[in-house]
């Protein structure tokens, strides 16, 4: 089949008896759209670029409208997952089909999981000397593929260490950071805040500094 005379399925004046043509041949190729956004109307939307990536089990899926008004969508999915916004570092919960709105010229970035995702757990000594390192384990419940953990650390006095922000990626094996402990570094109280860039939730343990 000849694409370059088929006419652009994403034009507002193309009829639906292209799309519904093209979509039929790829099905004799056993090949469907994983994902299927939809108007208000429950017609097929247009000018709209949709990008999916796996990460082991958890999907994440970005929404594009290149032109174009801003609109009401519903992205319809094969099953019920738990959606999170990435962006807005919200969790939607369970559904099958999540209704959106459709931002011009800015993305939207979801993550999808059969299972929900939960808390990333922190490990740490609890107490250091001056002039050592704390060294801090993470680990997620995820059989395959991985997290992005931001990792925060706040001083006893409320001021946050900013030469401590890495994004770790956390696997089934876990991950470490380490937290260097100057000797002139206050004595005290530390806090330690892993955030899931997932769901937005954040983690918290504490060690003591003396």
């Amino acid at each position: 089949m000849a694409m370059a005379t088929y006419p652009t399925l994403g034009a507002d004046g193309t009829s639906e008896t292209a799309a519904a043509t093209f979509g039929a041949l790829l099905a004799r190729g056993s090949v469907a759209p994983a994902l299927r956004l939809t108007n208000a109307k429950g017609q097929r939307l247009r000018n709209v670029e949709v990008t999916r990536w796996a990460n082991g089990p958890v999907h994440i899926v970005s929404i594009l409208r290149h032109k174009g008004p801003f609109e009401p969508a519903t992205l319809s999915l094969p099953q019920p997952m738990y959606a999170y916004d990435l962006k807005n570092h919200k969790a939607l919960g369970r559904h099958q089909n999540i209704g959106l709105t459709i931002t011009p010229y800015r993305a939207m970035f979801l993550a999808l999981s059969p299972q929900p995702l939960g808390p990333v757990a922190l490990k740490a000594a609890p107490a250091v000397a001056p002039g050592s390192v704390q060294h801090v384990g993470l680990s997620a419940a995820i059989a395959d593929g991985q997290r992005a953990v931001k990792v925060q650390v706040t001083l006893p006095d409320g001021r946050m260490a900013d030469w401590i922000r890495p994004v770790v990626l956390v696997g089934k094996e876990g991950a470490t950071v380490d937290v260097p402990v100057a000797f002139n570094d206050p004595k005290g109280t530390w806090t330690v805040r892993a955030t899931d860039l997932y769901t937005g939730e954040t983690t918290r343990t504490r060690f003591q500094v003396k």
